[in-house]
């Protein structure tokens, strides 16, 4: 049995192992760092497979459930697009091409926190690099048809 004391696997470091066993595999008391003392099998550890004691799972439904008020602002439907765009294999010259959204913004809040209000009804969400990912160094808020003719521009050039 390998010594996993005092190990950080994620939110869990192990503590003890506990004697029991199941078929060859030892189970370990690990804290979490919420403070829950719960008991996981060692090869759950190791490979990665268990990282908290449930807490990491709540936390993170709670985040992405959160109600932030704006789910029918220009802004949320700027974010939701963005993502489509990057997720949908028909979509030429992005999942093609690699582009994609920074981890931040994965999560609505950060996005907003790093792009704020959509200045007017002519704005859109841009890339300034269009070869570039969705990143806060990488986007604004530009007006939509010069964006569009930019674009149009930059892919006649291309051909």
């Amino acid at each position: 049995m390998k010594d996993l004391t005092d190990q950080r696997f994620g939110r869990l470091v192990a503590l003890r192992p506990t004697g029991e066993k199941q078929c060859s595999h030892h189970f370990w008391s690990c804290r979490c760092d919420c403070g829950t003392e719960v008991s996981v099998l060692a090869t759950n550890l190791i490979q990665g497979r268990s990282t908290s004691c449930g807490c990491y799972r709540k936390d993170w439904a709670a985040a992405a459930h959160y109600r932030h008020g704006m789910i029918y602002g220009p802004e949320h439907r700027a974010w939701t697009q963005m993502l489509a765009r990057v997720r949908r294999p028909s979509c030429p010259g992005y999942l093609g091409d690699r582009i994609s959204v920074c981890d931040e913004w994965t999560d609505f809040r950060n996005f907003y926190a790093d792009m704020g209000d959509r200045p007017t009804d002519k704005h859109c969400l841009t890339r300034d690099d269009l070869d570039g990912d969705f990143t806060p160094l990488n986007c604004s808020w530009g007006l939509r048809s010069e964006y569009m003719a930019r674009v149009a521009r930059e892919r006649w050039q291309r051909r």
